[in-house]
């Protein structure tokens, strides 16, 4: 059971695929840390289940490719967050409390990177570590079906 099922169906959301709120929606995604939660929160987009449909289904490849190309582009803004987080001048100068803060804000955005761009931000295992048996193509969506 998800946390999602609580989302109320709103039949005024749309359902239809069009190109353009395939734009939208990858660029809600490319210029921002927001997730597919956030944006189906907004009345205007679909709801979270359709966008999921949309990504899951193969008839909508440039869909799922524009998605995957903004997340990757999402993995960079994440990253300069980090360096804006990190060069930040607290009015208070620091404290242990806000330490704490700036190194879990810092490294929730770099684990989000490294699952979005894992080949630019993830880390690298030691060769003894390697998992030669899978494929580390950098999936983005777990539900992408690979053949």
């Amino acid at each position: 059971h998800s946390q999602f099922n609580n989302i109320i169906m709103d039949s005024t959301r749309p359902i239809a695929y069009t190109e353009e709120l395939g734009q939208q929606i990858c660029s809600l995604i490319a210029t921002n840390s927001t997730g597919l939660v956030e944006v189906s929160l907004n009345p205007d987009m679909p709801e979270l289940a359709t966008i999921a449909q949309w990504l899951a289904d193969p008839a909508m490849d440039s869909f799922k490719q524009a998605y995957n190309t903004a997340r990757r582009i999402q993995a960079d803004l994440l990253a300069d967050e980090m360096i804006a987080i990190a060069d930040m001048q607290l009015s208070d100068g620091f404290n242990a409390p806000q330490v704490s803060l700036v190194k879990i804000r810092i490294g929730t955005r770099e684990w989000k990177a490294s699952k979005l761009a894992p080949h630019k931000y993830g880390t690298k295992p030691d060769n003894d570590e390697a998992d030669t048996s899978s494929d580390k193509t950098g999936t983005i969506i777990e539900w992408e079906v690979t053949g």
